[in-house]
């Protein structure tokens, strides 16, 4: 059996650089041996990740996370009796990239027109502005 606490059983949304710890308790006679995945692939130990086993408190502490440590993981406890398993949905939110395939498509003596396409890593979320800088030749600042 496996039991979620209320806040891993919605999705789990944090930024970008932030410390996420999965945990769920996990009972079974015999004790039931416990794994990790993300998106169906087995999570390794590696710099930033640590995996917990006390009695039946698991815990998957992913630290400094980054965008492409969002998805699904699963915890699977399997003993001789069969397997149980549960799911976690995680989110990072991260600043998005710049846009993509950036066009001056018109020059005139008082503007300049430009078209671009969306930015190829979103950081999570929508789209619902882009902020432009200009400088006037004739002046040394940049502006909004």
């Amino acid at each position: 059996k496996i039991d979620l606490g209320v806040s891993m059983k919605s999705l789990i949304t944090v930024k970008a650089g932030s410390n996420v710890c999965l945990e769920a308790n996990v009972f079974g006679k015999p004790m039931p041996k416990v794994t990790w995945k993300k998106n169906g692939e087995l999570v390794k130990l590696a710099d930033g990740v640590k995996i917990t086993s006390q009695r039946n408190y698991c815990s998957l502490e992913l630290f400094s996370v980054r965008r492409h440590e969002s998805g699904e993981y699963t915890i699977t406890a399997e003993n001789a009796s069969g397997s149980k398993s549960a799911n976690i949905k995680l989110k990072v939110l991260d600043k998005p990239g710049p846009p993509a395939s950036v066009k001056i498509t018109g020059v005139y003596s008082d503007r300049v027109t430009l078209v671009w396409d969306p930015p190829l890593e979103d950081g999570g979320s929508d789209i619902t502005n882009y902020i432009v800088d200009k400088r006037e030749t004739s002046r040394p600042n940049w502006a909004q």
